[in-house]
């Protein structure tokens, strides 16, 4: 069985905001909300980084954490990956977060057999694709129900295989 990791990447410090020491944060998450919600983040070396306040300012978050209170002290932060614990998220049913299927076996639903292991994710208007790596080379499969039979993060994405699909 697969072991989760403890941490979600969720976004990167872009820059400083105004002369107080506010960050503004692009969130890897499809609803922002969920992250102004979190009173902690944590550095790719796994420090703590508290924070006081968070706002929504269009498309990112303006954040204010514990320790820095101007711009020169923000400017160490910039460009920096912040993480957040998994257990301080909530994932809606039948949504996965990208971390965790990368690397993520698939096999035919009707053989069970492995066909390979997902390598890439493209996030497309219809519909995310994923790029499944095989002996063979890739192909793409689209995250629709008449393709994705049944996903478990632990064991693997099981899918139709129609003609042409993998060749």
């Amino acid at each position: 069985m697969r072991k989760l990791s403890e941490y979600i990447e969720i976004g990167r410090i872009n820059n400083t905001h105004g002369v107080h020491g506010e960050m503004k944060v692009e969130v890897w998450a499809d609803d922002i909300s969920e992250f102004l919600s979190l009173s902690s983040v944590y550095s790719e070396s796994g420090e703590e980084i508290k924070i006081t306040s968070s706002r929504r300012a269009d498309r990112i978050a303006v954040v204010k954490f514990e320790g820095i209170s101007n711009p020169e002290e923000g400017a160490r932060l910039k460009g920096k990956h912040i993480y957040a614990k998994r257990c301080d998220l909530t994932l809606p049913e039948g949504r996965y977060y990208i971390c965790d299927l990368i690397g993520l076996p698939v096999f035919n639903i009707d053989t069970n057999e492995k066909i390979g292991e997902i390598c890439d994710i493209l996030e497309k208007p219809a519909s995310f694709v994923y790029t499944v790596k095989t002996e063979k080379g890739e192909f793409m499969i689209p995250d629709v129900e008449e393709f994705i039979k049944k996903v478990d993060i632990y064991e693997g994405m099981y899918i139709k295989v129609i003609e042409g699909l993998i060749d």
